[in-house]
Formats: structure tokens, sequence, C-alpha cells
């Protein structure tokens, strides 16, 4: 009997970013080994482009969820995995299917749940008690916690998880989605965001203006201006928002600083920028850092675990304390590098991080790992 795949997305950006192409690259691994594999998110996203892509290319189901209270989404859940006898493996992802996903398991036999930490807990008080609740006690009945990177894992095992059923594993990344950024690319995409050719481009993603800790990039922003040239920088942040707007005013930072709603493809600001700075206070796997580099992209990062793993002997990567004062510095460095030096760094950077993030082989491990939490259920 076929065993059965469910993949539940509590996802709802916008863009595909990397995470819908991770659930792909886990569709057709296990698709290939004979696996009948359902996706599922909820309503809210059925007017996005990406979504609308995922059921025209036929294959495996997509599905719709009631975007609603845990009570139902567990019902249907239940509705939708629960008859039949085959085994089933269900893997969730953003927290919103963990515990419809783990009831369901409960009363149906061979039904394997792993939960998948893709950003940090949060710590503030209310989330504090729930994570205690939700890992400290129910998250002892889940086979497997998998996390993005160092930090959502340490998160996990402090709420009370199992330590010994909570591993990172990364994630991977489409490689020849981001190709190396040359003139050819980058002169078009400077075009369409108004940047003169000659700025100095810093690129910045806000999802999450304080996670991301957007005023420190624009106090590091402030730090290279006041070393001037005043024209050659220039800051690109993308879904700051209302904060980057008050921090902005604050700053004094004017036209030197561009607000982004959002991008129909990120790797148009990969095109456009000279530097990607990643100044969160925290992360899981940070992608979009894999993503600059694959793109040819400098890094100015955060000290973070997740960074320095990606970043770790990268000459064109500076991980740094978490300052105004450091950021702009290493900033600076690599942005004065020569040219030739430049190019040769970022190809040799593009080929490490491809040769480690290539998103095939992660999708093989984690179906083997799908296999191996039936095969303990069976």
């Amino acid at each position: 009997m076929s065993p059965r795949l469910g993949l539940l997305a509590g996802y709802n950006g916008p863009f595909e970013g990397s995470f819908v192409p991770m659930l792909r690259s886990l569709r057709d691994a296990a698709d290939a080994r004979g696996w009948r594999v359902e996706m599922a998110f909820t309503t809210e996203v059925e007017s996005f482009d990406w979504y609308r892509d995922l059921r025209a290319q036929g294959g495996a189901a997509v599905l719709e969820a009631p975007d609603a209270g845990r009570r139902t989404l567990t019902d249907w859940v239940g509705e939708r995995f629960g008859p039949g006898s085959e085994p089933t493996l269900l893997h969730t992802h953003f927290t919103r299917f963990d515990l419809p996903a783990l009831a369901l398991a409960r009363k149906r036999p061979v039904t394997g749940v792993i939960w998948h930490i893709h950003t940090p807990l949060s710590w503030r008080p209310r989330a504090a008690a729930r994570n205690l609740l939700k890992y400290g006690l129910l998250g002892r009945s889940v086979d497997e916690i998998v996390a993005a990177g160092p930090d959502p894992a340490r998160g996990a095992i402090l709420a009370g998880a199992p330590r010994g059923r909570v591993e990172v594993v990364g994630g991977g990344i489409e490689v020849d989605s981001f190709p190396l950024v040359g003139p050819a690319l980058r002169a078009p995409a400077r075009s369409e965001l108004g940047l003169d050719p000659e700025d100095r481009v810093l690129l910045h993603l806000a999802w999450d203006w304080r996670l991301k800790d957007g005023d420190l990039f624009l106090a590091t922003l402030r730090r290279l201006l006041d070393r001037g040239p005043e024209r050659s920088y220039v800051g690109v942040t993308v879904r700051g928002g209302e904060p980057a707007r008050r921090g902005a005013e604050a700053l004094g930072l004017g036209p030197r600083l561009r607000i982004l709603d959002g991008a129909a493809d990120i790797r148009d600001l990969y095109a456009a920028a000279d530097l990607f700075v990643a100044s969160s206070r925290v992360e899981g796997q940070p992608l979009a850092v894999i993503e600059a580099i694959l793109s040819g992209l400098p890094v100015v990062a955060t000290d973070l675990p997740g960074h320095q793993d990606i970043c770790d002997g990268l000459a064109s990567c500076r991980v740094v304390e978490r300052t105004p004062e450091a950021m702009a510095a290493a900033a600076r460095e690599l942005l004065g590098r020569p040219r030739e030096r430049a190019e040769r760094e970022a190809a040799e950077a593009r080929e490490a991080v491809a040769a480690r993030f290539d998103l095939r082989p992660w999708a093989e491990k984690m179906v083997d790992r799908y296999a191996r939490v039936l095969a303990a259920h069976a």
C-alpha cells in the first residue's frame, strides 16, 4: 500500500519566496517514490499567483482548508486525512496545522507527524505560555520537530520539547533560479527602481521590522552617509512600512532610503543591489542570505548562528556584532574592494553555497526521514 504525504502549510505570503519551491521539491521527491502527495493551504492564499500556479501544475492535489479557528481546521484535517488505512505522514509548516495534525494522529493508526519550525519562537508573555503548553506538553506526542536553524531549535527545547526529537534540518534553494547578476541584469533592475547607476545600493528585507531589526539597518545607512560622500549610498528596505518611514524621518535619510511595499520578483531586487544587509535580531535559516550570495551580492550580517553557518569561510561575507558602527565598517570594506577581486569572491561564494544548499538533495533526505518515521509506527 502506497504511503500518503500531507504537506500542510500555514503560509500566507504573497510571493512564493524560497518556501513554495521547497514544498514543490518535497512533492516531486515523494511522488517519484510512489507516495500519494497532497498539499494544503488555507483559503486566504487563493488570490496569489504562486498558489494558482501550484494548482495549474497538476500532479499532487492542492487543497484549500478553511481560514477559520483551530476546531474547524482540526475537523477539516480529520475529514481529509482520516479516512483510509494507508500509512500517512503529515508534515506541517508555520504552526497553523500543527495541533490539528497531532489531533488526527492520536486517533488514526500509522500516522506520523513532523512539525517544521521556520522562524524563532516569540517569548513575549502570552506567546511564552503557549510555547510551554505546545512544545513542553503536546509536543511530546509529535514524532519529530525539525527546525530551519539553530535559533528555532533552541527555542523549542527551551519550551520543553524533548531534545532527542528536535533537529536542525536547514533548507534548500532552487539554485538555478538565482543566477549570478551581471551588467545585463543590473541596468534594467536599477532603471525600474529609479536608482542612479553610480549609487551603492544596500538591500534589506523587513517582513517583520523588529525581528529583522530595521532600525539597525537605518542606523547603519546613516553611519555610511555621515562618512560620505552622501550621493554614494542608497538604502532599499522591503515591507518596512510605517516603522521604516518613522525611522527614516527621525534620522533624516530623505531620498537616501527607498521603502518598498513588495516586489513582483525578489530577483530584481538582488539584481539592483550592491550589498545585502541581514541585520536580524534572531534567525531561522536565513534563505534570503543564501539567495543574495547566489546572486553575487556581498553580505553583511549580524552575529547569529544561522548567519555564521552560511557565511563562515566566504570572503564576500562579514558576520559582525550588532552595532551600526560594525555594520557600516563591514559594508564600507566590502563595497571598497577592487572590481576584479569582488567578482572573483562572488563567484567563489556562489559555488560554495550552491554545493551546500541545492534543494534536490535536501528534499530526498526529507523523504528518507518520512519513511523512517512511518517505519517506526509500523
